[in-house]
């Protein structure tokens, strides 16, 4: 669930994946002809109940791991998935979701494969869809000028600075919009692929949809709960947005936790751990930032600026501890002279390949849905923000701020649905992580709340966005339980991170929605 800067959403790390690993879906052959027709007037709103009889999906092998790869047309898009059939006695399909939004399950599929237990793998097919404009299901991709929107400072203090970054933002915009049909850009709300997940439950032949969501994976998960509870099988929502907030709360709510994460941070900081502090790390980072405002850095392929700097650090402090290491190295550096660490960091976030220097779309993609699912934003209304955002978060609340103004811009304009309350469905599972820096613990407690009886909360008391597939024992334990045999725990079912050694498996390769 990411707005752009610090709206940080958790993708599992790729790391450990060779190329011959990733799966690339083909075409699905049995409908590949049928490619959508351009768009010139309103799209329906598809209705997944008045389609029963959905053909089946034509799986394919791609791939040298086992993989298969399918697609499918849902209206104006074609979607592309892929699947790791089951190694046993199987017990249906497991869909998953890593966030966002604009993150590719396709993409992300080994990390996660990965990090499954053997149980899991052995019972379920684990399946990744890519929802409509992600990834490899005809993502929109508007342009290559991604750094320019990062490389402006992200905090403005007079009139000329706020004119520097509403003009990227509108840019940002603007690049779209003149590539895509406005309604397009109109079809690619959460609304529309929870209708979109419904047909894909369809054409799996499956009864029930068994999910997994993370971080905006929740949203979908959420929405598909609401709108199917009949439908519902095993579902898990990991590190929940909370739907009721409105853009301005959920943002400032954001900016607080990551500040809170940057002074535990700074918390676990010494002489050994962060050489770079020099005395207190906090009076050493603002230092920092006020010298790479008037100065910046060199770094990799171009300047280390506050946007680099602070984008940089948010990428990593959703990963816990082993984030927390990142952060230092790349401080470190910094405070040598050189940017590099957090311009390379930066990168990430935005999902550059380091080789070849090309993104990923999962900021556009991002966009488009984030514009959607809320109201539509002013200049004016963001402006009017600014003094709520520095005084409850000095560092991060100014950059999540301005981040927002490309929604001001959107070609596309939405309206925020209700958020999605009382649920009559079999039971599930609500994960959070009390130290959860993108998607705060409370957002979990909400959520778990409003959805009702249904909704079974477990915590995970320890640091990072998301606790399940990230080798916590405890968590891994309860959830694989509950995914295997429908077993949920006894509240209140809470897991230390002290009984656990904890292996970060998300990477800031995709920010969360704000």
């Amino acid at each position: 669930m990411r707005r752009a800067l610090l709206v940080a959403v958790c993708v599992l790390c790729a790391c450990g994946d060779d190329d011959d690993r990733e799966p690339t879906p083909p075409r699905d052959a049995a409908t590949d002809s049928a490619q959508p027709a351009p768009i010139d007037g309103g799209l329906p709103v598809l209705d997944a109940a008045l389609a029963p009889d959905a053909a089946a999906l034509t799986w394919s092998a791609c791939g040298d791991a086992g993989y298969q790869c399918a697609s499918f047309p849902s209206d104006n898009v074609r979607l592309a998935l892929t699947k790791l059939p089951a190694r046993g006695a199987r017990l249906g399909s497991l869909v998953w979701n890593p966030g966002g939004p604009g993150a590719s399950a396709i993409d992300y599929m080994p990390a996660l494969v990965d990090l499954l237990s053997a149980q899991v793998l052995e019972r379920y097919d684990v399946i990744a869809v890519d929802p409509r404009g992600v990834g490899h299901s005809d993502p929109i991709l508007c342009h290559d000028k991604l750094q320019q929107l990062y490389s402006v400072n992200p905090s403005p203090e007079s009139e000329p600075q706020w004119a520097a970054v509403d003009a990227v933002a509108k840019q940002f915009a603007d690049d779209c919009a003149n590539k895509y049909p406005r309604e397009l850009l109109a079809s690619l709300g959460t609304e529309r692929v929870v209708a979109d997940f419904e047909l894909l439950r369809q054409r799996l032949g499956e009864d029930k949809l068994n999910y997994l969501g993370f971080s905006y994976g929740t949203a979908i998960g959420a929405r598909y709960a609401a709108a199917h509870p009949d439908k519902v099988g095993r579902f898990v929502l990991d590190a929940p947005v909370d739907l009721a907030l409105d853009p301005f709360e959920i943002s400032l709510q954001q900016a607080r936790s990551f500040e809170q994460a940057l002074s535990n941070y700074f918390a676990w900081c010494n002489a050994e751990r962060c050489p770079w502090a020099k005395g207190d790390p906090r009076t050493t980072f603002n230092a920092l930032l006020q010298q790479v405002e008037a100065t910046p850095l060199p770094g990799t392929d171009r300047p280390c600026g506050p946007g680099e700097l602070v984008q940089g650090v948010v990428a990593f402090l959703y990963g816990g501890e082993q984030g927390w290491e990142v952060i230092s190295d790349d401080l470190t550096l910094a405070s040598e002279g050189d940017g590099s660490g957090l311009v390379d960091s930066t990168d990430l976030y935005l999902e550059r390949d380091l080789d070849t220097g090309v993104y990923s779309n999962i900021t556009e993609a991002n966009y488009a849905v984030n514009c959607l699912d809320d109201d539509p934003l002013t200049l004016a209304q963001i402006r009017a923000q600014e003094a709520a955002f520095r005084s409850a978060a000095p560092i991060f609340g100014m950059p999540i701020l301005t981040h927002m103004l490309v929604c001001a811009h959107w070609p596309a304009q939405g309206k925020k649905p209700a958020a999605p309350s009382n649920v009559t469905s079999a039971p599930f599972m609500v994960i959070g992580t009390t130290q959860d820096p993108a998607t705060p613990f409370a957002w979990a407690q909400a959520t778990a709340q409003r959805l009702g009886p249904s909704a079974h909360l477990f915590t995970y008391d320890g640091e990072g966005h998301t606790a399940y597939a990230r080798e916590i024992p405890c968590v891994d334990a309860v959830v694989d339980a509950y995914l295997l045999n429908g077993t949920l725990p006894a509240a209140p079912a809470r897991c230390d991170a002290r009984a656990a050694l904890v292996r970060s498996a998300h990477t800031p390769a995709a920010l969360i929605r704000r």
